[in-house]
């Protein structure tokens, strides 16, 4: 089952809608933080409630189904699906650009179970799913599109249908970049002959790409993929990504149970933030 399912039904049980799950999912001062420094669309909006009760602030982001940042978003989906006794949860290791890919595609092309990756680049952090040969990605931006935005349109493709969009992400390297790409084969329509030769070529451009400069790879390696790269992509062994790849995550149960618990969890902390009378800028000073 997929987390997208889980967190339809603790909302439902909880008699919540997936933007209030969202954020009462995270402590407040995870949406508090949002409005330190505002930018983009929502920016001209920000400042106007600046002066304005914390309440006043959180009403205007459910209303405009306005998340936490996207690193306060995979960082939760990062704790709510690893198992308690796992030491290495929340922890990102720091790799070039190629070395994350190449350990995502080696995952994708061997394992065919569930599991989890928390990729992190400069300006934005996101989550994959992948259950037996689909994988999906959860993700926000403040200002932009919400978690529940993901959850409510989530997009299955199969795994390597996946690894152009994960290419274009991580060498572009912008917010957007990762929404808005598509892929223009139907990979589930191919030839099973055809899927296999695909399945190949992808195994063996990584092979030939890896620790290599982006600009010293040959163009048919990539071929009709190249043109998802911008001219100004980062070299392959500069250490661009944080990752983690959770291949032991926790049992399904055990997942529906931590996104309720992180919900009573944060419940005292909002119910104080939420009577306060105090404004969004007197809380972000620490008045």
């Amino acid at each position: 089952m997929r987390i997208a399912q889980l967190m339809q039904e603790v909302a439902k049980e909880k008699g919540l809608t997936l933007s209030q799950l969202e954020i009462f999912m995270l402590p407040p001062s995870a949406i508090l933080a949002t409005a330190r420094n505002p930018e983009g669309p929502s920016e001209e909006a920000v400042l106007a409630l600046l002066d304005r009760p914390f309440k006043e602030y959180v009403d205007w982001m459910l209303a405009e189904q306005f998340p936490g940042s996207c690193g306060a978003t995979s960082g939760w989906l990062d704790d709510v699906t690893s198992r308690a006794t796992d030491a290495k949860a929340g922890t990102l290791t720091e790799v070039s650009s190629g070395a994350f890919l190449s350990k995502v595609l080696s995952e994708m092309i061997s394992n065919y179970g569930r599991w989890y990756c928390r990729c992190t680049l400069k300006v934005h952090s996101f989550f994959i799913e992948c259950i037996e040969r689909k994988a999906c990605i959860y993700q926000s931006y403040f200002g932009h599109y919400s978690l529940s935005a993901s959850v409510e349109d989530l997009v299955e493709r199969n795994r390597l249908e996946l690894i152009p969009l994960l290419e274009a992400a991580v060498h572009d390297d912008m917010q957007g970049m990762f929404a808005k790409l598509g892929v223009n084969e139907d990979w589930d329509a191919l030839p099973e002959d055809e899927a296999q030769r695909k399945e190949r070529k992808y195994r063996a451009s990584w092979s030939i790409a890896r620790n290599k400069p982006f600009s010293v790879i040959e163009k048919d390696v990539y071929e009709g993929r190249r043109a998802l790269f911008k001219k100004q992509a980062p070299l392959h062994d500069k250490p661009t990504v944080e990752y983690r790849i959770n291949t032991s995550p926790a049992p399904v149960d055990d997942i529906r149970r931590n996104i309720a618990a992180s919900i009573a969890t944060t419940q005292p902390a909002w119910k104080e933030m939420l009577g306060s009378k105090k404004t969004v800028r007197e809380l972000l000073s620490g008045a």
